[in-house]
């Protein structure tokens, strides 16, 4: 998106304003960026939050423009939502570490295991799942790259290639973390994405496992 970084953007009938920041990322699976902001609300500190910018005619918003009204503390669900040209804006906070870096900087190179307690952060990211199973939709991505983490709490994020709990298949999982009934071009439905957290979870309890070999 051409000109964004650095400019100044009004949520919420202009409580809200977000500096946008020039340090972007790709947005998995779109041609959209993420852009590291800043936030100012009406009588609150500022604090730091990233923007998801999607061109409107990709079409990969729609599950997280639908959880705009529906916050629980383990989605990353948008704070705010604008149009802006022919993008879609998306608000988030801005976690500080995504569970694959943890795995990688929190394991002792003796026993490959990590300092959290394994059954705690995966319950949190349990409930996340149920809240987002009982909203209608699936993931469709678990991985440790779409688990994130702050001040002790740990929210699924990236709802790019979520659909419908009644929608039909399509693009679904990477690789390493995409079940049997996704990998044989099967029907599937939420059982998938918690067999996604189950191989996420052996990859915190074992150590360098990165999924299953197809």
């Amino acid at each position: 998106m051409q000109g964004v970084g650095g400019r100044l953007l009004r949520f919420d009938g202009g409580r809200v304003m977000v500096h946008m920041g020039s340090m972007t990322t790709p947005v998995s699976g779109s041609h959209g960026v993420v852009h590291i902001s800043v936030l100012w609300q009406t009588g609150e500190r500022e604090k730091p939050v990233v923007v998801k910018c999607i061109p409107r005619s990709n079409g990969t918003v729609n599950a997280e423009k639908a959880m705009l009204v529906h916050k629980h503390p383990h989605l990353c669900t948008p704070l705010f939502h604008k149009m802006a040209d022919s993008f879609d804006m998306l608000v988030f906070e801005r976690m500080e570490h995504s569970l694959k870096c943890l795995l990688h900087s929190r394991k002792s190179p003796k026993t490959h295991t990590w300092n959290f307690n394994t059954a705690a952060a995966f319950g949190q990211i349990l409930r996340g799942l149920h809240a987002l199973h009982a909203l209608g939709w699936m993931h469709c991505d678990i991985k440790p790259d779409n688990i994130m983490y702050r001040e002790g709490v740990f929210k699924i994020i990236d709802f790019g290639l979520s659909r419908p709990i009644e929608a039909t298949p399509g693009p679904a999982f990477s690789g390493g973390y995409r079940p049997p009934e996704v990998a044989l071009r099967m029907p599937f439905d939420t059982k998938a994405d918690i067999w996604a957290v189950a191989l996420v979870g052996a990859s915190a309890i074992v150590g360098g496992l990165t999924g299953v070999v197809e």
